[in-house]
């Protein structure tokens, strides 16, 4: 059974790779009439000179019921795209406060760095311990994760299953029998429904979510290597594309016959190596790009229209990666507008004499000195008033709570400010604020009360 799955694997990956190479070959402007058929070698050529604009699809965090070595190789990958998603988010920030010339306090984003090194580390990360075991003599799965187990134990990112009595299977909800795509859906929480054999599981915590994975049959799955039979049958295929599957597998043979060490046959053929190797090179490209990230939704498990579960979309924000954005922009000034936009939205808190005064200096210093207004008024009482009564009444409140909140609790019956100090500054063409619900919350008071002499007016 083995011997097929690797057989068919290999066929897939080789008609996959020819049907890309001959796509971007024909894709190639070659001076041609349409449909001529290209030189090859040109084409690389002119593909090297010619800007690009790649698109990467990839299928998301996986969470499933029972998850094998093909789910580790997936979350791997989400893991390393996580990653390079979230330094790139965080260098924009930087760039966009420098170019602003806002000054932001020294921020430390904590990523998931730690559970790559558990990963790929070499040497040390699961990936190279597979690889170690299968070089063992009488080497299986219950050596590695009892190994992994005992190497790692205070990793932070890894943990022993907890045994169970009773099975935790989860539902489908996308995908594969629940797998969590751009539009991912298992649960949170270890995946493995049921598998509480410490023997032969481990979980890992991903950025999305804790993740049980099996281990049986990882280090054969790992070996992606043709038998030595079947790769003499493909290699005299008369379809070119079949025989060539069996080069790896006479390299291999004759490394063996050379009486070379074992580990470098075995090695060549690991498919967790393989896969390091060329993420890393995609890794590579996409740091050398300027990237877009592009994520899908699904509103709903049903595929049905007006309908909104608010526990889908969560799971699906979280396994995308989005809720680490919410974090870095929290990191410092969450909310900004341009000068136009905040003149738009808040000038009508100014009154007019002190508006007209400033009418004469420009976009930016009318917009400087709208804040700077702002920032020596009171939040109205309608608004400060429920704070007041709950403060009155014992409840503590924290930044966390918004900044009107923390500013009632720390003044207690004192004038709440608008706009609390060091929450709000004005960069080169944009206002940046840390949270606006106060100032959104004044502007809701202050446009009923102008509807309300509107409405005296007319009637």
């Amino acid at each position: 059974m083995h011997a097929r799955d690797a057989l068919c694997k290999a066929l897939y990956g080789a008609v996959f790779k020819a049907v890309i190479e001959g796509t971007n070959v024909q894709l190639q402007e070659a001076g041609g009439a349409p449909g001529t058929v290209v030189d090859a070698a040109a084409a690389v050529r002119r593909r090297e000179k010619l800007a690009k604009i790649n698109v990467l699809d990839i299928f998301g965090f996986e969470s499933l019921a029972t998850n094998s070595f093909e789910q580790l190789c997936i979350n791997y990958c989400n893991e390393k795209l996580q990653n390079h998603f979230n330094e790139h988010i965080f260098k924009l920030e930087q760039q966009e406060y420098a170019a602003e010339g806002v000054e932001v306090p020294d921020t430390a984003f904590v990523d998931n760095a730690p559970c790559l090194a558990l990963l790929d580390q070499p040497q040390k990360g699961a990936f190279a311990m597979i690889d170690e075991e299968m070089l063992v003599p009488r080497g299986s799965d219950a050596g590695f994760v009892s190994k992994l187990l005992r190497d790692h134990a205070q990793h932070p990112n890894l943990e022993r299953p907890r045994r169970a009595s009773v099975s935790t299977q989860r539902k489908p909800v996308f995908g594969r029998g629940g797998s969590g795509g751009s539009g991912s859906g298992g649960g949170g929480g270890a995946g493995a429904g049921g598998m509480a054999d410490g023997d032969s599981t481990f979980v890992v915590a991903h950025f999305a979510g804790k993740v049980s994975y099996t281990v049986e049959g990882f280090l054969e799955k790992n070996k992606d290597a043709l038998h030595d039979d079947i790769a003499a049958c493909t290699r005299r295929a008369s379809v070119a594309l079949v025989a060539g599957l069996a080069e790896d597998a006479q390299d291999a043979a004759a490394a063996r016959g050379r009486g070379e060490r074992r580990s470098s046959a075995l090695r060549k053929a690991s498919l967790g190596k393989q896969f390091i190797e060329q993420l890393g090179a995609l890794m590579l490209q996409l740091q050398a790009s300027d990237p877009h990230f592009i994520r899908c939704v699904k509103s709903n498990t049903r595929a049905a229209s007006d309908t909104f579960e608010a526990p889908c979309v969560l799971r699906q924000l979280r396994y995308a990666g989005l809720l680490a954005v919410v974090t870095i922009r929290k990191l410092g000034f969450g909310y900004r507008w341009t000068f136009g936009a905040y003149l738009q939205r808040f000038g009508v808190l100014m009154p007019g004499n002190a508006g007209r005064a400033a009418a004469d200096s420009g976009e930016a210093g009318r917009c400087r000195n709208l804040l700077e207004w702002l920032q020596r008024q009171a939040l109205d009482e309608a608004v400060a008033a429920p704070f007041r009564a709950a403060v009155a009444e014992g409840v503590q409140f924290t930044a966390a709570d918004g900044d009107a909140a923390a500013a009632a609790a720390a003044a207690a019956l004192s004038p709440v400010p608008l706009i609390p100090p060091g929450t709000a500054v004005c960069g080169a063409t944009k206002v940046f604020m840390r949270d606006p619900r106060a100032l959104e919350a004044q502007l809701d008071v202050a446009l009923g009360r102008f509807a309300t002499r509107i409405q005296v007016l007319l009637y």
